[in-house]
């Protein structure tokens, strides 16, 4: 199901939409296909990271994943900067 409801779907018509995946994400397997994205709608593969680690608080410094997980973040935000602050 997880195909049909969001791999085979088409993102075209939309805007403003970041799926973040974990590399260990079994449900990343649903991510859509690019060709069927908007010029606002990305996916972003965090190496290492599981299942919503980037929604968390950050891994220890030494963590073998912390580099990946920090620099999601710090993508996600400026993803949402933009959306929120085009101009700016």
């Amino acid at each position: 199901w997880i195909q049909i409801s969001t791999g085979r779907s088409d993102y075209r018509s939309v805007s403003n939409i970041l799926f973040s995946n974990g590399e260990k994400d079994p449900w990343r397997v649903g991510v859509p296909d690019e060709d069927k994205l908007s010029a606002s709608v990305n996916t972003l593969l965090i190496a290492g990271a599981a299942h919503h680690e980037d929604l968390r608080f950050d891994p220890p410094p030494d963590a073998p994943n912390f580099a990946a997980v920090r620099k999601a973040k710090a993508e996600e935000f400026m993803r949402l900067q933009s959306w929120l602050f085009p101009e700016e």
